[in-house]
């Protein structure tokens, strides 16, 4: 399978205690070529760390949205505020909103670097000072914040396995409770309970956190099947009550 050479790369993900424990340098192909182990790796424009923290994804992120709010800061004078935030929504938003449903465990200090991202992009579109709050601005908008916005992205996947929608592997990772004979009329999922403790790794794998996520949420938004629906429904949802969302996830395991 190595058909471009100078393309391949290999790369093992873990634990820091993990890769602590392990004295590998390369793989050997059946031709007896060396293929030699690396840190990272950049897959569908995610770049993937060996401890798949995602900081390195989180900072070429930033990087690349600041580079794209400087330019549309130069000519903000010349445009109109709605054109201001189509440019906004186009190059700096669908850039923090791809594949973040990945971001699900990640540190709140890469959530946070995002979110000042986010804020950036607000005193841009309403020419505010650096330091200004943008909270207002943010409700005006009826954007969700970053930390909201990861928790739509992965409910919406849950929704749309519950659907029948979402890629087969997925679908089959989630099954309805046993437990309670009405679980299939309330939509609950089964958690998988651990004896011991999982590890962080373990935390961000789609079949632990998305039952969680999922049976959190208010029974009427379990109960809607229409996506269009959903989606308007669960964004009001989080914009209005997301803390209070949190609480009730972090009862039954922090992963926020």
């Amino acid at each position: 399978m190595k058909i471009n050479p100078p393309k391949t790369n290999v790369i093992v993900f873990g634990t820091q205690s993990f890769h602590n424990n392990i004295n590998l340098t390369g793989l050997f192909t059946h031709d007896d070529v060396c293929l030699r182990l690396t840190d990272s790796i950049k897959h569908l424009g995610v770049h993937l760390d060996n401890l798949l923290n995602l900081q390195l994804h989180v900072n070429n992120l930033v990087s690349s949205c600041y580079f794209v709010l400087r330019h549309i800061s130069s000519i903000r004078k010349f445009i109109t505020q709605d054109n201001c935030i189509q440019l906004v929504i186009s190059y700096v938003t669908s850039k923090l909103d791809y594949c973040n449903s990945l971001f699900i465990g990640m540190p709140k200090c890469l959530i946070s670097k995002l979110q000042k991202v986010q804020n950036a992009a607000v005193r841009v579109i309403f020419i505010k000072k650096k330091f200004q709050s943008v909270s207002e601005e943010l409700i005006n908008l009826h954007w969700l914040k970053i930390e909201s916005r990861i928790v739509f992205k992965a409910v919406l996947l849950i929704f749309k396995c519950l659907a029948g929608t979402a890629p087969n592997f997925l679908i089959n990772s989630l099954a309805m409770r046993s437990d309670d004979p009405l679980s299939a009329y309330y939509r609950k999922l089964h958690e998988h309970i651990h004896n011991s403790p999982i590890s962080v790794l373990g935390h961000k794998a789609f079949p632990f956190y998305a039952p969680r996520l999922w049976n959190a949420l208010p029974r009427y938004l379990s109960y809607i099947l229409e996506i269009n629906l959903f989606k308007t429904s669960l964004k009001t949802y989080l914009f209005t009550d997301f803390h209070d969302y949190k609480i009730r996830v972090n009862r039954l395991v922090k992963i926020l």
